[in-house]
């Protein structure tokens, strides 16, 4: 029995000591050493995951060490791109070795490990997120809600597009009380790491604020204010040319100035997001006429791309027709999937 017992525990520490071996290692300046696998690095986050506690977030400045069981892509802060394994050497620097070479690598010189295409400068990077908040009642009084809203983005180092859209169903004993939409597209293109220009065209309705439809095409400049992993905020500006359909009063065609804000940020340790985004335009031939679009809300993810939402939408309408509020204000929650 006694024998077995030690080959039993010989055969699991030879399992551990080859689980061990192929898998990547960063060691940290307080000494700690942790396995797992390399995800990225950038700006002042190594993404490591682990088999005990799933992606963890390291501080770079931390990491005093770093070994990679498979080939990994590292960028420089000069953008050159480079691919191999991160080895430690017997001198104990940190080397790069590739199917031809091993060149040491210094850790402060690492921008990036494994950047996303749009960074690198070799593809497209896609984005994009989905989200329903639904009510229904029966009984005394008979109501149905569905909204949805959906946006999908893609970006490459030289070139940026958004598409977003949202609509709304309301039925209260009976009788549509709220039928509307909103789809727009923006293209983006840079000027500096800041600054860009956009192209963008937007189409609403809402017959029941007498908007049979709204159009919208400009351009303009704007700029990507904070641009980090955690952190994005983006605002612009420029002319439109709106062409409005209504009801009750003549068709309307105007110039005007268009803006747009859009920040999300992170909060501990990604465990919550909270966002506002904003767009809107106002006349420059007839006072008042502003039309202000926002969206100010949280986002919990529950794992898997799903996530918990709130948010409250806020609309305000400088002309909205006969016998119709100016404001618009909706507080939903519901679920959200982003991919």
């Amino acid at each position: 029995m006694a024998a077995c017992r030690a080959l039993t525990a010989l055969v699991l520490m030879t399992i551990c000591s080859l689980n061990a071996a192929h898998a990547d290692q960063i060691v940290l300046a307080n000494g700690d050493r942790l396995t797992g696998k390399v995800v990225s690095k950038a700006e002042d986050t190594l993404k490591f995951r682990t088999e005990y506690a799933g992606e963890i977030n390291v501080r770079w400045k931390d990491v005093v060490s770093i070994s990679t069981d498979a080939p990994v892509t590292v960028m420089s802060a000069d953008g050159e791109l480079r691919k191999g394994r991160l080895e430690k050497t017997t001198s104990g620097e940190i080397a790069l070795v590739s199917e031809d070479r091993s060149r040491a690598v210094n850790l402060a010189d690492i921008d990036h490990i494994n950047p996303p295409p749009h960074v690198a400068g070799t593809g497209v990077t896609y984005k994009g997120r989905i989200s329903v908040m639904a009510s229904a009642s029966r009984g005394n009084t008979d109501d149905g809600r569905l909204y949805g809203e959906g946006e999908f983005k893609a970006r490459a180092k030289d070139y940026r597009y958004h598409i977003e859209g949202q609509g709304e169903q309301k039925e209260e004993s009976g009788e549509t009380t709220a039928q509307n939409y909103w789809l727009a597209g923006r293209y983006d293109r840079p000027i500096d790491d800041v600054r860009f220009w956009y192209l963008r065209s937007s189409l609403e309705n809402d017959e029941f604020k007498d908007l049979r439809v709204r159009a919208a095409v400009g351009a303009g400049l704007g700029w990507n204010l904070i641009d980090t992993s955690k952190t994005e905020l983006t605002v612009r500006g420029g002319l439109d040319y709106i062409v409005a359909q209504r009801s009750t009063v003549p068709d309307e065609h105007y110039p005007a100035f268009g803006w747009g804000i859009n920040y999300s940020h992170w909060l501990w340790a990604e465990r919550l997001e909270v966002f506002h985004d904003q767009s809107g335009f106002a006349s420059l031939t007839s006072d008042g006429d502003v039309s202000l679009r926002t969206k100010t809300g949280v986002r919990l993810p529950l794992g898997s791309g799903l996530s918990a939402n709130a948010q409250v939408n806020f609309d305000y309408e400088g002309d909205p027709g006969p016998d119709r509020d100016k404001t618009d204000t909706q507080v939903l929650v519901g679920f959200g999937y982003t991919f």
